[in-house]
């Protein structure tokens, strides 16, 4: 990230901020969910298991992105029902949702539409 920030000029923009912040979220993310996978394959790591609104879990997962989201004019199409509830670990469920959004987010085009809708299956 440094060899970045060097190739921009001296007087930086409050944008140009943002994104360095965004990089760096990013990153953490990235290495955050590697330590825990590495973790959990050694057995260092146990899942606590419990019961969450996955509506509210998710919509909180988009949270960091609003203003990517305002200024890209996306929009969310919510239809993930209040009632639902997953009975899992919420760190893991994190780790794994997060890239999910992260990609929704950069790669839906300008004006474009995220939806967040369950689709059940029985096929697993």
């Amino acid at each position: 990230m440094s060899e970045v920030a060097l190739q921009w000029p001296e007087e930086r923009t409050e944008k140009e901020f943002e994104e360095i912040i965004v990089i760096a979220h990013k990153m953490e993310r990235m290495t955050n969910t590697l330590l825990a996978l590495a973790r959990w394959e050694q057995g260092h790591l146990s899942l606590e298991i419990e019961p969450i609104q996955i509506g509210d879990f998710i919509r909180n997962l988009f949270d960091p992105y609003k203003p990517t989201l305002n200024e890209k004019q996306i929009t969310l199409v919510d239809e993930l029902p209040a009632e639902l509830v997953f009975e899992t670990d919420c760190n893991m469920l994190h780790h794994i949702l997060a890239n999910l959004v992260t990609n929704a987010v950069e790669y839906t085009g300008n004006n474009g539409e995220i939806h967040l809708k369950p689709i059940l299956s029985s096929d697993f």
